[in-house]
């Protein structure tokens, strides 16, 4: 929903429903200003990136769903993440007596018993056509020696602090394959949600271990890197603990270029926006400022009251709340906060349904249908890129929630509520003196339950 454009002289101010029962809260925005106010809740880092949009593909499924290729290019992703090759916790086992020839071999091989080739072929299509940053994620390493490994196979893992540098050695060997095969690389993931052992838990100080050994060998090799991302957490809070010693903060944060987290259900239902916030601080009590990236995004149960199978995205039903325009208004106001409190990315999980799957996460469903969450994401993930919106500011803490681009120019409103909220726009010339027509002084946005709109005000 939009309105005609207008001169950026003119000021815009936008009035969002506090509540159903229609209180309105006033709150004025100058566009003629640009970008001078920080607006509340804005605290982005010196080194905040560009807010963007991303998803997370198996390059496999695509290559095999020609009309999905074709709605993830239109949805015009500014990130995409990704693993390649096979599954490596399945793979033969790695000892310190591989050489390094040894150890590009095991890649080789594993690699060719893959899709590795249709899944390269993709990715480079995607790179080609999107110009999308590429991030690759390493599950977990291949199996390790015994102080590693379960006794029992299939039983959780724990990385010991010995097998570090052999896991790195694996990484770096992994990463070096894929740069020599022509893959463009913006970030690699160390590694995945390493909080828990459903991949395999990496404590803290083991961690570190990890990181640095990566780092040392890829620099003794003359590889050059992507931007390192980690620790890539479950949660926010889970991240927090990769950070809360200060001491320990700071090595581990020496050796990532990025804060990657992911953010799905806060324990107890917690708020994501003060967690990142308390995620920050941790940062810098360390005495760094880095970049913070959303690797992985989603909402297992938009209403915890709600035990429902439909209500929860770690299922499926026919029904399924994620084809709802309410989980859309409340994933692209989730998104829109993350923004405003300075993240770059925010990398959705995921963006179909997978067959092998039982979770409801994608924005296309099973059989390649476009959910609510697709058309909403989509609109604004293309706005972001094409309009090369270099930060977004929030408005308004009430419903509707109003975000603006830091130029004034563009306004986002989300009605995350079951009931339609109006939002009003009063209209005055930067020329007081210059008579305004009635119908000029207002405009009225009666915002649909769940609804989820942009205000573009007009570029000259």
């Amino acid at each position: 929903m939009t309105h005609p454009a207008r001169s950026r002289r003119d000021a815009l101010a936008l009035f969002g429903a506090a509540s159903c029962a229609g209180i309105i809260a006033p709150l004025h925005l100058a566009a003629a200003r640009g970008g001078d106010s920080t607006g509340s809740g804005a605290d982005p880092a010196s080194a905040s990136p560009r807010p963007g949009i991303g998803v997370h593909i198996w390059p496999a499924g695509l290559a095999r769903a020609p009309q999905a290729l074709r709605d993830l290019l239109a949805f015009l992703p500014a990130h995409l993440r990704f693993a390649v090759g096979p599954n490596w916790a399945r793979r033969p086992p790695i000892s310190e007596a591989m050489s390094d020839k040894d150890m590009r071999t095991y890649v080789a091989d594993g690699l060719a018993a893959s899709p590795f080739g249709q899944e390269l072929a993709v990715i480079r299509r995607l790179k080609r056509e999107t110009a999308a940053a590429l991030h690759l994620v390493l599950w977990a390493p291949p199996p390790l020696p015994s102080a590693s490994q379960p006794l029992v196979p299939g039983a959780p893992r724990s990385l010991h602090a010995d097998d570090a540098s052999l896991a790195a050695r694996f990484a770096v060997a992994l990463v070096e394959r894929l740069i020599a095969d022509g893959l463009q690389l913006d970030g690699i993931e160390l590694s995945n949600e390493p909080d828990g052992d459903w991949n395999i838990r990496i404590p803290p100080p083991v961690y570190l271990s990890f990181l640095a050994a990566f780092r040392g060998i890829a620099e003794r090799r003359g590889l050059s890197l992507p931007r390192i991302h980690g620790p890539a957490a479950s949660t926010i809070t889970a991240a927090r603990r990769y950070f809360q010693d200060p001491t320990l903060a700071a090595k581990i944060l020496d050796h990532l270029d990025v804060v990657s987290t992911h953010a799905w259900d806060e324990p107890g239902g917690g708020d994501r926006s003060a967690a990142l916030e308390r995620l920050r601080a941790d940062v810098r009590r360390a005495g760094r400022d880095h970049a913070i990236a959303i690797t992985e995004y989603g909402i297992a149960r938009p209403d915890p009251s709600d035990l429902s199978p439909r209500a929860n995205l770690k299922m499926r039903a026919p029904d399924h709340i994620a084809g709802t325009k309410q989980y859309a208004a409340l994933a692209s106001c989730d998104i829109l906060r993350f923004f405003s409190l300075g993240v770059g990315p925010v990398i959705v999980w995921e963006f179909r349904d997978q067959p092998w799957g039982r979770s409801s996460f994608g924005l296309l469903n099973e059989a390649g249908a476009k959910k609510p969450v697709y058309e909403t994401l989509a609109l604004l993930s293309r706005h972001l890129k094409e309009n090369a919106v270099t930060r977004l500011v929030r408005e308004s803490s009430s419903n509707p929630s109003v975000f603006r681009s830091q130029t004034g120019e563009d306004f986002w409103a989300v009605n995350s509520s079951p009931l339609p909220a109006p939002l009003r726009a009063d209209i005055q010339r930067g020329r007081p003196a210059e008579p305004l027509r009635r119908d000029e002084r207002s405009l009225i946005v009666q915002m649909q339950p769940w609804d989820s709109t942009s205000l573009p005000i007009g570029r000259h």
